[in-house]
């Protein structure tokens, strides 16, 4: 899968990959770097030191009034790592956030103690979400150019909150295209949420005609070998399928036979809930599969097998921590062993990322979920007297998108665990498209 480029993860343009040093300049400063086009584009920038100067001002306050210090939280951290307190580590690490982008902002760098910290326990360099979120509320929502260049940033995670601000309309989706067409994990986000289904289709038509016109092969491989071309294919057929469009197993199919990435055709597996069409790919031993070598044909095949089996099993639904009114997740994953889907949830006040979720239910079932295998989204609780509810939305940051289908087949083994929480309430039970 392709590493992405983030810029907070260097120091100095010196240090910065050759492929990316072009995009930027030494500051004046001479204490870090800048984009060449940010500094060129006068308005822009004027925008970017606006909303700079009310994180710089919001920030200090926040550090002054708690007395903030990276050696105390850095400690705090640690112990809360130590003792899987997650909500606390999760705290911890936001203020940790929040100092280190008031010295960023003003000039200064990232620690290399934090980078260590945060990279030994899997932590992205990411700006702190409070920073985040005085930027979305400061920028204008009709500054599409500005909000791109946010989008493209692999520091800014609050992608689809500013999305809520800057993309309302279909016409702004496309406009946001445009400036982000060569960045497909954005693409990708924004096609998810695009309303018309026809503008899906185009989108999606010129997304595959851009990765195709790529001569470079080294950049071709990396666009088509990350996973959100896969994922765009794959959220147009959940989309009309859920319009009843299309037999959406079989136009995956029709994907993943012309595809020559087994990575690509791993990730489609997720979202084909029709076991003929495994048995298919089984019975010719992987010859349908033309484009692929012999061995990666033998490893899809192997995992054809694997998805067929989860799918025939009945699959292991369980709950973590009772839902609540507000913030809720849930997971999807196959285990390794048994080769049974397994689906959880949890408020996000006991376990706030989905990761934490396959942690603890891999400690459960004593069992190994692979990333490639793993999705999660959101679920929302409505309660009207004796009626509850509840929606699967949205997706997972760390694993992405799920299959609302997969979801569907297994409703009455989901609303039988939900039972366990809320009794004899009818229980309304709803599938969104993952976004």
């Amino acid at each position: 899968m392709k590493q992405s480029f983030n810029p907070l993860e260097y120091n100095s343009i010196g240090e910065l990959p050759k492929n990316q040093s072009k995009n930027y300049k030494e500051s004046e400063d001479k204490q870090g770097f800048v984009m060449k086009d940010v500094e060129m584009n006068i308005e822009i920038g004027h925008e970017l030191a606006n909303i700079d100067d009310q994180a710089i001002n919001t920030l200090r306050q926040e550090i002054e009034n708690k007395n903030l210090s990276l050696d105390d939280l850095l400690l705090k951290y640690r112990s809360a790592s130590e003792s899987y307190n997650y909500q606390k580590q999760n705290k911890i690490l936001e203020l940790i956030r929040q100092v280190s982008d008031y010295n960023i902002l003003r000039g200064g760098k990232y620690e290399e103690r934090v980078k260590k910290e945060l990279q030994k326990h899997y932590q992205p360099l990411i700006y702190s979400e409070k920073t985040q979120r005085i930027i979305i509320n400061e920028i204008d929502k009709t500054d599409l150019e500005l909000g791109s260049r946010l989008l493209n940033d692999e520091g800014f995670s609050l992608k689809g909150k500013l999305l809520k601000k800057i993309g309302q309309s279909d016409d702004s989706l496309m406009k946001l295209y445009g400036y982000s067409r060569d960045n497909l994990e954005v693409v990708d986000l924004l096609i998810s949420k695009v309303k018309k289904v026809d503008l899906k289709i185009s989108i999606l038509k010129d997304v595959l005609k851009y990765v195709n016109e790529i001569k470079d092969n080294k950049e071709r491989k990396e666009k088509t070998g990350s996973f959100s071309l896969p994922s765009i294919k794959c959220n147009v057929a959940e989309t009309l399928t859920h319009h009843k469009k299309v037999d959406s197993d079989r136009f995956l199919y029709n994907l993943l036979s012309r595809s020559s990435n087994s990575a690509e055709i791993t990730y489609i597996f997720k979202f084909v809930i029709d076991k003929s069409i495994f048995k298919e790919i089984i019975k010719d031993k992987g010859i349908s599969l033309k484009k692929l070598s012999q061995s990666e044909r033998e490893n899809v095949v192997a995992l054809a097998k694997k998805f067929l089996s989860s799918l025939s099993n009945k699959p292991k639904v369980s709950q973590v921590s009772s839902l609540r009114e507000g913030n809720n997740k849930f997971i999807v994953g196959i285990s390794s062993g048994d080769n049974t889907i397994h689906i959880a949830w949890s408020n996000t006040s006991e376990y706030e990322y989905h990761k934490n979720i396959f942690e603890r239910i891999s400690r459960d079932f004593n069992e190994e979920f692979l990333n490639n295998l793993r999705s999660g989204g959101a679920i929302n609780i409505d309660i009207e007297n004796e009626k509850i509810l509840i929606t699967f939305s949205r997706s997972s940051g760390d694993f992405g998108n799920y299959s609302w289908r997969l979801l569907e087949k297994f409703r009455e083994n989901i609303i039988e665990v939900l039972k366990d929480q809320f009794g004899d309430k009818k229980i309304e039970l709803k599938f969104e498209v993952s976004s």
